[in-house]
């Protein structure tokens, strides 16, 4: 895991130009694409390295991807599924065995998707049944539990009877007891269970973003690049002599200018890689950067 906030043209010193901005842009990529292929995870504050270091060591790494979300309450989980589609998330459809399934445990009026709403008046034994259901099906990989307390539940019960099912699933688990301090008690069973458990449906996002990220990035960095189906060739006399040109012009910016070759900027061999920038004083032409 490694703790590098992103920076844009907001985060770039007093008076920086806007090169200086699009370099720092440019380095976020490039510290983006490094983290991809090596397996780590970026995240952006003191609190997601937390919240994402307890969940990493907490559990295995699914070898799939299939998000299930379960709650009492329609609001906060379509909050939950707000918050994860801005990271590229999204629930994972049912299979119709285990709509079926759950078609057995929830009132006739349920849903049917996912996220799967167990409804307000859901007892310990209804939530327990449909997360062991969930942790059978074969299209879901990792839980998002939310509960919302009642005026006569804060949902302790529940957070008991799931800690008993709970403490040795291999599945990754995410929990969001909400209620302010009512619910803490709730908040406290789980962690014990080893379960990461927040009070906003928001920062549980971030941590199940996190491990897709990682999940991701480690199947990155175990692929192998294709083999190519031809073998590649080069004349090598002409790219050392573009390279003795252009190292010309970098030593004397006018040097293109001098021998008519002011066209170097965008040559064949140049324009996949390069772009002139162009100005009314040609001698004060430049590389400008890798295009788009």
């Amino acid at each position: 895991i490694a703790l590098k906030p992103y920076r844009d043209r907001h985060g770039a010193p007093m008076g920086a130009s806007v090169t200086a901005s699009d370099a720092l842009r440019t380095e976020d990529a490039v510290y983006d694409a490094i983290f991809e292929r090596a397996g780590i995870v970026r995240v952006n504050t003191i609190q997601e390295l937390f919240d994402c270091s307890r969940f990493l060591a907490g559990k295995p790494v699914p070898k799939r991807r299939g998000l299930a979300i379960i709650a009492n309450a329609g609001a906060p989980a379509a909050m939950a599924v707000s918050a994860l589609g801005a990271y590229g998330i999204e629930p994972a459809p049912l299979r119709p065995e285990t709509a079926q399934a759950l078609d057995e445990l929830l009132p006739a009026s349920w849903n049917r998707t996912n996220p799967i709403h167990v409804f307000r008046e859901a007892s310990p034994e209804r939530y327990c049944r449909v997360v062991q259901t969930c942790l059978r099906a074969k299209e879901i990989s990792e839980l998002l539990i939310i509960h919302v307390p009642s005026a006569y539940e804060t949902g302790s019960a529940v957070a008991a009877s799931l800690e008993q099912i709970l403490k040795d699933t291999p599945v990754p688990v995410v929990a969001v007891w909400m209620g302010g301090e009512r619910a803490e008690q709730g908040r406290k069973i789980l962690r014990r269970a080893g379960i990461p458990t927040y009070d906003t449906p928001e920062r549980a996002a971030s941590t199940i973003a996190s491990l897709t990220a990682y999940v991701r990035n480690i199947e990155m960095s175990r692929e192998i690049p294709a083999k190519l189906p031809h073998s590649l060739s080069f004349d090598k006399s002409e790219a050392r002599g573009i390279e003795g040109e252009a190292r010309a012009v970098i030593v004397d910016p006018n040097y293109a200018l001098k021998k008519g070759i002011a066209h170097i900027c965008t040559s064949e061999a140049y324009q996949s890689n390069a772009q002139p920038l162009a100005t009314d004083d040609e001698s004060k032409w430049k590389y400008a950067g890798p295009r788009a």
